[in-house]
């Protein structure tokens, strides 16, 4: 029986995380930066927002920066489920790199950070605000010197750079298979070296069955690199590592 192993797993994991979010619609962006101590929601509705661009950088360390967020949802899009993907500029992992908190309606809404890139969007107005923390990326092992926290706060610098601001399609079942798949490869990297080579039919045929037979949209086409947010944990996704790591081991006779 074939296998799939290393690059051919995760070829397999970038093809369905691409197929995730489909179609694209711009979202217009301001920003008010903000030195020193951050500010409350009610001062950040005083202030005036200039305009910022996908591409610009912001962000001297230890700063924060308000976006506010505004878009419109294509018509051609109506009855579909519709988010907004950010690249804000990660650098590194959760918590060592530049994070947000999404503002709606006056209250705290969701989180931003690198496993956590998308908003859900209801209805066609899209209007929301984004208060981005500027943490600078640390050194967290090797031999290289780390810098002063306290240092950077006077870098004048911005530190990142707003890499992505858009509306997608999100397609649901596309979506809940990518995440199966990625946290069955997790595991399967994770088992011990005897474990790591899963049968085939376990990898794809038991994933296409999971769409009923059908491949989600873009699974035949090049990896486009959007990135979706990784899951805390998946039961199915356990069960079918478990029975993987069954079938992998010798019979008895």
């Amino acid at each position: 029986m074939s296998v799939l192993t290393g690059a051919g797993l995760d070829a397999i994991r970038d093809q369905l995380l691409a197929a995730v979010e489909r179609e694209r619609a711009p979202l217009e962006l301001t920003a008010h930066a903000v030195r020193g101590e951050p500010i409350t929601f009610a001062d950040a509705m005083r202030h005036e927002y200039r305009a910022f661009n996908v591409g610009d950088r912001w962000g001297p360390p230890w700063s924060t920066t308000w976006f506010h967020i505004r878009g419109r949802v294509p018509e051609a899009w109506t009855g579909q489920p519709v988010v907004a993907v950010f690249d804000i500029g990660f650098v590194g992992s959760t918590g060592f790199t530049c994070e947000a908190l999404a503002w709606k309606d006056g209250k705290p809404w969701r989180g931003v950070d690198p496993n956590h890139r998308w908003l859900p969007v209801n209805g066609s107005e899209v209007d929301f605000y984004v208060e981005a923390a500027a943490i600078p990326t640390a050194i967290v092992s090797g031999p290289d010197e780390a810098p002063s926290m306290i240092a950077l706060r006077e870098l004048p610098d911005p530190a990142f750079v707003f890499r992505q601001a858009e509306l997608r399609i999100q397609d649901p079942n596309a979506r809940k298979l990518a995440l199966d798949f990625k946290v069955l490869v997790d595991l399967a990297v994770a088992l011990p070296e005897g474990w790591k080579s899963l049968p085939r039919p376990t990898i794809t045929q038991r994933s296409r069955r999971r769409c009923r037979g059908q491949a989600p949209h873009g699974t035949s086409s090049t990896p486009s690199g959007t990135h979706t947010s990784t899951p805390h944990g998946c039961g199915r996704s356990a069960r079918h590592a478990a029975n993987a790591r069954a079938r992998s081991q010798p019979r008895s006779r």
